[in-house]
């Protein structure tokens, strides 16, 4: 029974543990520390912690510290401090310690501001980048998250941010000037950066994985915008990257995204940009069926823009 907790079939487990009549019970030592974390799968902590704290001076060192390690489970759960003083830190605690002492945060963006929370830091540096969103895109269709290539360019604008004790989310107001720009944007703070690109749009996106179409429409009504310029690339297996074909939307505000025309001698009628960094090559007719995800850029002069990463069509 015991196995089955630590290989994580707890409802195997726990349907075993019922199923032992108490009056039959030999080894009480080794049943109530299966009860203790029967307990814990279940939610009944009081009784758990009751049950380990019969124990938790126990003569034998081993059943002490098992135990004792049960109690520590419960003080984190309930929020309380974890370590029992007088007992080494087992692993799982001492990377739990460690865990709560590293600096690191999160964020992300919206049209209104950065959305940042973060554990053990004072100050951040919020950078802000504009940008172009079809180079960006050409450049890493598949990394529109990656900063390091930006570590070497001045920001458009940059503001350190001085972060509150006892707090650990704020909202950082976008610059006005970004607001409806097309903008990346980086933190960086206790020894980490990070940054995630913000599309501008005011359009109604729908993709249609199962057909390999999508649908750009105006907010709020059915009018399809037409003209959007499509880009789109591949990833094959092993994060091999190709471009696999471009185009606009029709007059409904439709483009086809998966389907390639072959031309007269047997080759997809797509080439790559000549202005892509990296210059990706075409996707090639044997490559097709092997396509993992495609990458979507949908750019409107009027609307804006947005990215998208989806699962190739069934076939």
């Amino acid at each position: 029974m015991y196995h089955l907790f630590l290989q994580d079939r707890i409802e195997e487990a726990l349907a075993r543990f019922k199923s032992i009549g108490t009056n039959s019970v030999v080894h009480r030592l080794q049943y109530d520390y299966l009860k203790c974390y029967a307990g814990l799968y279940e939610s009944d902590l009081s009784g758990a912690r009751a049950i380990a704290k019969r124990h938790a001076d126990h003569p034998v060192d081993r059943w002490r510290v098992r135990f004792q390690e049960v109690l520590a489970q419960l003080d984190e759960i309930e929020g309380r401090t974890g370590k029992r003083s007088g007992e080494p830190d087992t692993r799982e605690q001492e990377e739990a310690r460690l865990a709560a002492t590293e600096s690191t945060f999160d964020f992300q963006v919206t049209a209104k501001g950065v959305q940042l929370s973060w554990r053990n830091l004072s100050e951040v540096q919020v950078n802000f980048y504009l940008m172009d969103p079809e180079f960006l895109f050409s450049s890493s269709p598949f990394a529109t998250q990656d900063s390091s290539r930006f570590g070497i360019i001045r920001p458009t604008e940059s503001m350190v941010v001085k972060l509150a004790r006892g707090r650990e989310s704020m909202e950082i107001p976008m610059p006005s000037r970004f607001s409806k720009a097309n903008v990346l944007v980086e933190v960086v703070g206790g020894g980490r950066r990070r940054a995630v690109a913000h599309h501008a749009s005011s359009f109604q996106l729908l993709v249609s994985e199962n057909h390999g179409g999508l649908d750009l429409s105006e907010p709020g009504s059915n009018k399809g915008i037409a003209k959007a310029y499509v880009k789109v690339f591949a990833r094959l297996p092993g994060g091999v990257i190709r471009f696999y074909k471009d185009g606009y939307t029709d007059l409904r505000g439709r483009f086809d995204y998966s389907s390639l025309n072959d031309n007269p001698k047997g080759q997809p009628d797509s080439i790559p940009a000549s202005t892509e960094p990296g210059t990706y090559q075409a996707i090639q007719p044997s490559e097709i069926g092997s396509v993992e995800r495609f990458a979507i850029l949908v750019l409107s002069d009027s609307h804006g823009a947005s990215v998208r990463e989806v699962a190739p069509p069934r076939r």
